[in-house]
């Protein structure tokens, strides 16, 4: 899972496997959720601006609210069908 990441205001974190470059404060990054974001983020030097998932991003906007539709001619009973 990709989460999109920046640096806590003021400081800079070097990049998983790239030591001279850096995660600012001014431009958040979409990284792989490992161990050592996730270590960044849980010691307060990351924060987590928003989560990705491939499921969500995937998924057509008409599919994710549509309306109930109801049937014409039915009309339901209370206390059901006695």
């Amino acid at each position: 899972m990709k989460i999109k990441v920046s640096a806590k205001t003021g400081t800079k974190c070097p990049v998983e496997g790239k030591p001279h470059q850096y995660i600012d404060d001014k431009t958040p990054v979409a990284v792989d959720s490992t161990v050592y974001y996730r270590r960044l983020i849980a010691d307060g030097s990351l924060t987590i601006v928003q989560q990705l998932s491939r499921a969500v991003a995937q998924q057509p906007k008409a599919e994710q609210a549509s309306p109930p539709v109801e049937q014409e001619g039915k009309k339901l009973k209370k206390g059901g069908d006695k």
